[in-house]
C-alpha cells in the first residue's frame, strides 16, 4: 500500500509540473523513474496498454545521470 501513496505524490503533475519539481528538488530523477513503473506495474494488470518495458535500462540511465550534449554544456 505504501507505494500507490507515492504514486499519488506525483499523478496529478504534468511533465512540465514534474521537470519543475525535480529542478526545484522537490523531487529527484530516480524517485519520478520509481514512481512511473511502480505506477505501470499497479495499473497494466487492469488496463493492458504496455505491451513492452525497459525498466532495468531507465533505472540504469537516471543512475548516469544526464547525458552531456556537445554544443549544449561546456
Amino acid at each position: 500500500m505504501g507505494h500507490i501513496r507515492r504514486i499519488r505524490g506525483l499523478r496529478g503533475l504534468d511533465a512540465v509540473a514534474t521537470a519543475a519539481a525535480v529542478r526545484s528538488g522537490e523531487t529527484d530523477a530516480r524517485t519520478v523513474t520509481a514512481e512511473a513503473i511502480a505506477r505501470i506495474g499497479w495499473l497494466d494488470p487492469v488496463i493492458g496498454a504496455v505491451v513492452g518495458t525497459r525498466f532495468a535500462q531507465a533505472r540504469a540511465e537516471v543512475a548516469a545521470g544526464p547525458p552531456r550534449v556537445p554544443g549544449l554544456h561546456a
